[in-house]
């Protein structure tokens, strides 16, 4: 392959740190030619150890901070990496909780982009990875292939989740548009371009970090909140949550 594959992440340190030596291991297995991460927290310094651990891995390292904003501090990062690529150049986007399991280097020589959904992977109670993850978290939901879901473990089903974009765009050709608040979708694909899609990203959302994780998106009700704490929310994650909901207002005014 001519072209180069660089790697992009948004990686949260309030929330990833206990999949993160699994995470690195995964990705550097793939053998890319990049590898960037924007190391994030929402307020504070960043540990020095964390950012060295990452540099040792191969990491070229920025650290970001402010609210996420729904995916809005992960679009500006990576698009405006993606806007210094070469447009041949491929970019395989990943967030901290995803695994990819396809050999780059054999498919971005037969395709532009690779597309898929989402496969929530959990286990019996929210609790820290301290294990491989794909042993930890043995349960996986069934792979249905839809656009919009409101998967939740059986353990959190007493509240209505919200619909959530459950379809990914894994890599894709740097000259290319994605969007990548989340990278659910292409803005703009060409017409001569050579799609590989229905591709599973196994997702370990519903860890530990979970609950903390759910006071910083929006999109998820109060109700949601309260049972994913047991009904012990903090009173930070309260204010926080709050927070979120009056920009939102603010914004659809």
């Amino acid at each position: 392959m001519k072209n180069k594959i660089h790697f992009a992440c948004l990686f949260g340190v309030d929330y990833e740190l206990d999949l993160m030596p699994y995470w690195i291991d995964h990705w550097l297995s793939h053998h890319l030619d990049y590898y960037k991460v924007f190391l994030h927290r929402e307020a504070g310094n960043i540990d020095p150890a964390i950012v060295r651990e990452f540099k040792y891995a191969g990491f070229d390292v920025t650290e970001v901070d402010g609210p996420h904003s729904n995916g809005l501090l992960r679009a500006a990062a990576i698009s405006n990496y993606a806007s210094n690529m070469e447009s041949s150049d491929f970019l395989v986007a990943a967030d901290a909780d995803e695994f990819h399991m396809i050999d780059y280097r054999k498919v971005l020589d037969e395709y532009d982009v690779v597309t898929g959904f989402m496969v929530d992977r959990y286990g019996d109670r929210l609790e820290k990875c301290t294990d491989n993850p794909f042993v930890q978290y043995y349960h996986e939901e069934p792979f249905t292939q839809d656009i919009l879901k409101n998967f939740t473990p059986p353990f959190l089903q007493n509240t209505q989740w919200p619909c959530t974009m459950r379809t990914k765009v894994l890599a894709c050709r740097a000259g290319e548009e994605s969007t990548y608040a989340g990278s659910h979708v292409m803005k703009l694909v060409s017409s001569n371009s050579r799609i590989l899609d229905n591709q599973k990203v196994y997702h370990f959302a519903w860890r530990e970090s979970a609950a903390r994780k759910t006071a910083v998106k929006s999109y998820f009700s109060e109700e949601n909140l309260f049972e994913i704490f047991a009904g012990k929310v903090p009173e930070e994650n309260v204010r926080h949550f709050n927070e979120l909901k009056r920009m939102d207002q603010m914004e659809l005014v």
